[in-house]
Parts: C-alpha cells; structure tokens; sequence
C-alpha cells in the first residue's frame, strides 16, 4: 500500500493538470466564483487550455488537495495571508501530505506515524495556531480522495496514479465521466453493465456521482 512516508518525494505525475475546475470545486464545497478569484490572486493557480474567455481551467492533484485545504482553512477563520503561508509551509517541509487522503493504516488515522505533527515547531511564520493545520490535515484524511461527496467512497475512487485523478468505478479506469456520456446517448444502465463487466448498482451509483459534480 502507498504510504505518505513513501512519497515524500512528490513524483511528477502528481502535478499533471487533469481536473476539471467545476470537478474541483465540487468536491472542496466552494464556489466556481471562488475558485476563480483564487486562481487569479495567484493563491491556487490552475492550468488554462487556450481558448478565450470561457477557456478551460484544469487543476493537478496536489492543487486540488491545496484547493481543499485553503477552503478548510478559510472555515477555520484563516485569513487568505495566513492561508498563502500555510500552503507554502506545506510545499517546502510536507509535501506528502497531499497524499493524505489516500493513506490508510486499517482505515485509521496515520499523521502521527508520519512524522507531519513533529514539525510544528519549524512553522512560527504561520501566524496562526499550528493546531489548525493540523486539523485541516485530519480533516483531509478523514474525508478521503472525495471529498465532499466521500459518501460514495464505496463505489467511486480517485488516485493521482489513475487516469490524472479524475473519478473512476473503483477498481476499474472506466471514469464516471464515460459512463454518464454512455447514459446520455441512451444506452439503459443494464446494458452499461454488461458491457463493461460491471454490476448495476456500481452503474447507478456512477451516475448519481456524476450528477452530483453538475
């Protein structure tokens, strides 16, 4: 199993810009208005594909965890200075702590047997509790690669090392995504099973996810 002690040299992979910005604000529970004034206040910047005004703005996997954490720390009363700090700390002495959501030890916490909590005396700079932090980073944990949908952890996972990190069947590299587009054209959910060797239920529960990132 991959472990946050493992990476703690962040592999490239883990910055290929493959998230859909309305995706990303989904599943931090923000608003696209407030993803858009953090990418251009230079606090998260995302990837922008050409295009014109409406071009599309993609976020890698360690941006979307910084996108979950800076909305943690704004619920903690953090101010955006204060948040800037925290997420530069994060990138200089942890960076594997992005990987949090996807460590588990027997589905228990693991931040104590990862040495991230005995680095809170390197951080007076942050001018603010580094307890907060901390917190943030339980936080992420708990809620696993989902998010705020992590109710459907059951069925659907997301893992960097996984098509960018986008959304799939868990198990499977068949994105919610294709499988929605699928529904979209007609094709009746039995037939969606049957095709990709899938149960029905992991089919409807792949569009209900994807509903639920509209």
């Amino acid at each position: 199993m991959r472990t946050v002690e493992s990476e703690a040299s962040l592999d490239p992979q883990l910055y290929r810009a493959a998230l859909r910005s309305r995706l990303v604000a989904r599943l931090s529970g923000i608003s696209l208005r407030q993803l858009w004034l953090w990418h251009h206040g230079g606090l998260i910047r995302a990837h922008e594909l050409p295009g014109g005004p409406g071009r599309l703005r993609l976020y890698s996997w360690v941006d979307y965890l910084k996108v979950r954490a800076a909305r943690h720390l704004r619920d903690e009363g953090v101010s955006t200075q204060g948040t800037r700090k925290a997420l530069s700390y994060l990138d200089h002495h942890v960076p594997a702590s992005y990987l949090l959501p996807l460590d588990r030890i027997a589905d228990q916490p693991v931040i104590e047997s990862r040495g991230i909590t005995a680095t809170a005396a390197l951080v007076p700079e942050l001018h603010f509790d580094w307890s907060i932090l901390e917190r943030v980073l339980r936080t992420l944990q708990a809620e696993g690669p989902l998010g705020e949908l992590h109710q459907f952890s059951r069925y659907i996972a997301m893992d960097p090392y996984v098509l960018g990190g986008n959304p799939v069947i868990k198990g499977t590299r068949l994105e919610t995504q294709f499988i929605a587009a699928l529904a979209e054209r007609g094709l009746p959910v039995v037939e969606i099973a049957e095709t990709y060797h899938l149960s029905r239920e992991q089919v409807e529960r792949a569009l209900e996810f994807q509903r639920s990132t509209v």
